[in-house]
């Protein structure tokens, strides 16, 4: 357990004695090959209330021992919690109070606070002016920085609005993004003789503007594309990657690139963003910014209209 300062390597049997009043530590099991993220209540450990932590000896009677959600300062846990069914026994909400938890519900509770997470916002609220929704999105990063499944559910979101039945056939590139709805397309908004006006030239002009931020740098994480690749691919707002590369590898041949020398600078002196001294910390970064175009009526990006930028402005 890297949550408390227990030495050395446990066994189940032991973790579980040695957690009886420590129900939301996060333990690690030995798989074989790694250390994988688990819970007590995985493991087989019930958090006690009533009788100073002891097992309730009517704890298995009408419902049984219940999962509940606890919320401490190291993030979130799904807890079995063991009632005292005992004759006379105070009621659930009660009991949580007593093992200083506070309910979200003081009929049937299912999701409970300790006061000391309780303490902590309202410390960070009058001092730091932390909101309940970036409280809550800490909470959930401590407890799952990764979060994978809300990067699928994005992606099946993005599948349903798009029309898509079967994920593993072929898809259009760009059909999971949703363009302008005002800019003039032939086939989706526009007559079949759209293009017989006489100005229609003028009157269905496609108006695109575009806008790079240069200091959105991401760094490498080692695996890059292949250990984590993108769930959406080509369909979405990003160009297609496989194109994009063998255009910025032909570009690389450019006099004007940085890729001739990382030393050379712009003849005008009025130009700076280009200057290779304004490229700075940039080494061992992926991508140094990004380009988007989009609409200029209504502001709306462009599927496949996005790219990542390697040498800065220029």
């Amino acid at each position: 357990c890297l949550d408390c300062h227990l030495p050395g390597l446990l066994c189940v049997d032991c973790l579980i004695k040695k957690h009886q009043l420590m129900p939301c530590h996060r333990p690690r099991k030995w798989t074989g090959e790694f250390f994988q993220l688990s819970s007590l209540s995985q493991l087989g450990a019930m958090f006690a209330l009533g009788h100073k932590g002891a097992v309730c000896p009517h704890v298995y009677s009408e419902q049984g021992p219940q999962n509940l959600t606890f919320v401490d300062i190291n993030g979130i846990h799904k807890v079995k919690v063991g009632w005292c069914r005992c004759a006379g026994a105070p009621t659930t909400a009660q009991q949580l109070f007593a093992r200083r938890l506070f309910p979200a519900s003081m009929i049937r509770p299912r999701t409970t606070f300790t006061f000391r997470v309780l303490k902590l916002f309202q410390t960070l609220n009058h001092v730091a002016r932390t909101t309940p929704w970036d409280f809550v999105g800490t909470m959930g990063r401590l407890t799952d920085m990764l979060d994978p499944k809300s990067h699928a559910w994005r992606v099946v979101r993005a599948w349903k609005r798009g029309g898509i039945r079967c994920w593993d056939q072929p898809r259009v590139k760009g059909s999971l993004a949703f363009g302008c709805v005002s800019c003039p397309i032939p086939g989706v908004n526009l007559d079949d003789d759209w293009d017989k006006h006489p100005d229609f030239a003028l009157i269905h002009t496609l108006f695109i503007g575009g806008d790079g931020n240069f200091r959105l740098r991401r760094n490498n994480k080692g695996g890059g594309e292949k250990t984590d690749p993108s769930l959406f691919g080509d369909d979405a707002f990003y160009a297609p990657n496989t194109e994009y590369r063998e255009f910025c590898r032909v570009r690389g041949g450019a006099p004007d690139d940085m890729s001739v020398g990382d030393n050379a600078e712009m003849s005008c002196r009025r130009v700076k963003a280009g200057e290779s001294s304004r490229i700075t910390n940039s080494h061992n970064k992926p991508t140094n910014g990004c380009i988007c175009l989009s609409c200029i009526r209504s502001g709306a990006l462009l599927p496949q209209g996005t790219v990542d930028i390697v040498r800065g402005e220029r």
